[in-house]
């Protein structure tokens, strides 16, 4: 008689979730996500008895929870929605156990499996002894014991585009650093000999240095967790600052450029995301969630107490060549927009209203980034000059653009990131129990 549905609400900015008549039409209203939910609720699954609801809420950068809802007779709210624990994972897709005392879900990364949790209960939940990554979207038959899931395969590599001035390009792109698996978030070395980047080549996300031409790569860091990025050069190219959630929430560590045992500057329980050096070597900049949504802050090198630097939200930030200005992104996916405020705190500006995620890089005499996402067909690197404040576009990426733009010192090559070859696979599991 009824559909739980995902909807958008006029005059409102998030999803909730609603409960839809078949006979009359009518919606009312089961969630109402809180203003640290920059997207809202969806995904819905129901338990078998109809009285308990399962659903996902995104956070501010794509942070998504696993949410509990129990619910009347009626299928109206029975109360307010509690987050489930499931290690500071990325829950995505929930299904229940035809019993109705599992549910079974996937998380987000690289490394995406499938896992199961009692619910209600305090146990922790299981993963699925299932073979391969990126899996997800699981969904299990009320009778039979069968599981269906997908498996999906993604091919993401680098790109590089040779400049003959500031937002000129020279030459069409080429493939620069590539593998069957993912590459992404690639930054040039101070020197620019170098380039760091993020790979699960290894099947781990892990991070990777390898030579500017894309030879002789090997392996920086091995803490084997769902996702460890967004790797940055200090200033004198000793070290490499990068973001991970080993652990379950995310932090930010710091390795030695040559590899070796990863150092942890930032903790508590807040998710710490994407570092940044100061000019000096002095101060890592990063985004943090530890108000209650993503802020700009700043901590001592080698670990200490934090400062925040903005007040109206943000994250992944990158500091100006002169070290005065910090640039930053806000929102997730293609609705992410660019800012900058000054190092020491004050006006925060928008400068760019699209940029996809927070793939840009920060030259003497401009900015390079990327627009479009994972689901265009194609999409563009631009360029935004600090001189004239024009922006152009640098060139036209054909394929749908992954996570990363490195420009290098001289500002004679700017890399890019795109997904070259994507797909799933429906599998089947028999006497699922």
């Amino acid at each position: 008689k009824f559909l739980v549905v995902s909807d958008q609400p006029p005059n409102e900015s998030r999803h909730s979730l609603f409960r839809f008549s078949l006979d009359s039409g009518e919606m009312r209203r089961l969630t109402t996500p809180p203003p640290e939910a920059n997207y809202g609720d969806t995904a819905p699954a129901l338990s078998p008895d109809g009285r308990n609801l399962v659903f996902t809420r995104i956070a501010t950068n794509g942070f998504i929870h696993l949410q509990l809802l129990p619910l009347t007779s009626e299928h109206l709210a029975n109360g307010e929605p509690r987050k489930l624990d499931v290690n500071g994972m990325d829950a995505i897709g929930p299904a229940w156990t035809s019993d109705g005392r599992e549910v079974v879900f996937g998380i987000a990364g690289p490394r995406s499996g499938l896992w199961r949790l009692a619910v209600p209960g305090p146990a922790k939940p299981r993963p699925l002894a299932l073979p391969g990554t990126r899996l997800a979207s699981p969904a299990i038959s009320k009778q039979g014991g069968r599981l269906v899931y997908t498996q999906r395969s993604q091919d993401t590599n680098i790109w590089s585009i040779d400049l003959a001035g500031p937002g000129r390009a020279a030459h069409p792109a080429q493939e620069l650093i590539s593998s069957t698996q993912r590459e992404a978030a690639p930054q040039f070395s101070p020197d620019g000999k170098k380039i760091a980047f993020s790979s699960n080549r290894s099947g781990n996300y892990e991070i990777w240095v390898c030579d500017r031409d894309g030879k002789n790569a090997f392996q920086v860091t091995s803490l084997e967790a769902a996702t460890s990025g967004s790797p940055r050069w200090s200033p004198d190219g000793k070290k490499i600052a990068f973001d991970s959630n080993a652990g379950g929430t995310y932090h930010i560590h710091v390795v030695d450029a040559e590899g070796g045992r990863p150092q942890r500057w930032s903790g508590g329980t807040s998710n710490d995301i994407v570092p940044s050096w100061s000019i000096d070597g002095r101060w890592v900049y990063f985004g943090s969630n530890r108000t209650g949504r993503f802020e700009i802050w700043k901590i001592p090198a080698g670990g200490g107490d934090a400062v925040q630097i903005t007040k109206q939200g943000g994250f992944a930030p990158l500091v100006s060549p002169d070290g005065n200005v910090i640039y930053y992104a806000k929102g997730e996916g293609v609705s992410a927009t660019l800012w900058s405020v000054p190092a020491g705190g004050g006006e925060e500006r928008q400068l760019v209203d699209s940029v996809h995620r927070y793939s840009f890089a920060v030259s003497k005499s401009g900015i390079y980034y990327t627009i479009g996402g994972a689901i265009e067909n194609t999409s563009a690197l631009n360029f935004l000059n600090f001189v004239t404040g024009k922006i152009t576009q640098v060139a036209k990426i054909e394929k749908p653009v992954d996570l990363g733009v490195a420009v290098s010192p001289d500002e004679k090559q700017v890399l890019s990131v795109q997904i070259d070859v994507e797909g799933a696979d429906l599998m089947l599991v028999e006497n699922f129990h």
